[in-house]
């Protein structure tokens, strides 16, 4: 039987700043990527008539790359708090991710087995089971997501401890804020941070000491308001993230992305495979128990670049 070659799109390196979080401060249009530029999203689709300015690429990342070397921290007081949080707060952490990802294993495992069965019975899969599938997979790593955000937080302390390294730092900084809001000649005047990255700010706050009021005496405005989990401890934040399902840096609910995973690998299934049902069907599942296995997280970290892109 004859298949179809499986053509994988390149995998894309993640942007600098992430789509729409630049911002003009007086016009509050956006900035997109346009021919090695960041120029009004408005002005590239012929719709602007602010006549704003536009900024090379590689200038204005290399701007708010100088701008995040505010952020800083001193490296010993950074190897400090990483190895109180891993003696202290990663095996907490890990045994909650555990526990919430094992609730919803019983229930994956389950519905293969019944997907298995049919495939063999009756030649195909059930269009029912497939999303039965899905509803727990994306439960099952919404739990997964508790350690990211606890890496979040270890990969902003190495970075921060680093300013050397402009863009790396820069790039971080970028990641886990919300809104970037430019001047007309392309200065930073302010930031909104993304509600975790707020959370791991303030954080730091409580450890280094003057930590936020350094960075306002430094030039830095921060318009994030004052909420209630800026108060909590890190174990019971992330219980609270988890909880609102809010469990991706980007404040975002991951089960979104996750539901597009699992229909991109549908339909890589689909190219594979063609005039066998039953022979799909089983690709299908032996997919699908692939990435509930111990490889998951491994295996969408290197797809998230492929389906965002």
């Amino acid at each position: 039987m004859k298949t179809k070659a499986l053509q994988i799109p390149k995998i894309k390196k993640f942007p600098y700043f992430k789509k729409g979080s630049l911002v003009f401060e007086k016009s509050d249009h956006r900035l997109r990527v346009s021919d090695r530029h960041y120029r009004c999203d408005l002005d590239c689709r012929g719709n602007c008539q602010e006549k704003e300015k536009q900024f090379k690429k590689e200038s204005l990342e290399r701007t708010f790359s100088r701008y995040a070397k505010k952020f800083s921290i001193d490296p010993i007081i950074a190897t400090k708090l990483y190895q109180k949080l891993m003696m202290f707060e990663f095996m907490k952490i890990m045994f909650l991710a555990d526990e919430k990802a094992e609730s919803h294993n019983e229930f994956i495992h389950s519905t293969l087995t019944v997907m298995e069965q049919e495939t063999t019975t009756k030649g195909r899969t059930r269009k029912s089971d497939i999303k039965d599938f899905e509803d727990g997979y994306v439960a099952q790593q919404k739990a997964t997501g508790i350690a990211m955000l606890f890496g979040y937080l270890i990969g902003v302390l190495k970075v921060f401890a680093h300013p050397e390294n402009e863009r790396a730092l820069g790039q971080s900084l970028a990641f886990i804020t919300k809104d970037i809001y430019l001047t007309d000649t392309g200065k930073i005047s302010k930031i909104q941070l993304e509600d975790w990255g707020w959370y791991m700010l303030n954080y730091l706050n409580r450890h280094i000491p003057n930590y936020l009021l350094g960075l306002k005496n430094n030039g830095v405005i921060i318009t994030n308001p004052r909420e209630q989990f800026l108060d909590l401890e890190l174990y019971e934040a992330i219980k609270h993230f988890y909880k609102e399902g809010m469990i991706d840096v980007s404040n975002k609910n991951i089960g979104n992305e996750h539901y597009h995973l699992l229909k991109f690998l549908q339909s890589m299934t689909k190219n594979m495979m063609t005039g066998d049902t039953q022979k799909m069907s089983q690709n299908l599942v032996e997919l699908f128990r692939n990435i509930s296995g111990d490889k998951q997280t491994e295996l969408v970290i290197k797809l998230f670049p492929i389906i965002k892109g």
